[in-house]
């Protein structure tokens, strides 16, 4: 079983963005920029074959190119320390349909849905 996600790389000029605003935060592990993605579907553990059908499902998508706006930081857990620094982007259009696009070809190949907002 794999622990698995869907995501997107993002352009070098957030990605370095990142990169800067992460550096000046104490005490945390740096994630390095080929590691730096949006998160569109948190897809869980799943096991070889489901990963193959998803990836082969996935290559054919096409959708059309969009803008990231950077919205507000956080961290994760609230309480103690953080372990994950997380950065919200505004919803747009373009990125809530992909965003449908990729809920329903994980649908169709079986995989429950996402209960997380």
């Amino acid at each position: 079983m794999k622990r698995v996600f869907v995501g997107v790389k993002l352009p070098e000029d957030i990605t370095r963005s990142l990169e800067t605003l992460q550096a000046g935060l104490p005490g945390v592990r740096l994630i390095s920029p080929e590691n730096i993605h949006l998160t569109l579907r948190f897809v869980g553990s799943i096991n070889e074959p489901q990963l193959r059908d998803l990836e082969c499902i996935l290559s054919k998508l096409e959708f059309d190119e969009f803008f990231l706006k950077l919205g507000r930081v956080g961290v994760f857990p609230l309480r103690g320390a953080p372990q994950v620094i997380w950065v919200g982007v505004t919803p747009n259009r373009s990125l809530v349909r992909l965003q449908a696009l990729i809920e329903n070809k994980c649908r169709s190949i079986g995989l429950k849905a996402d209960s997380r907002n």
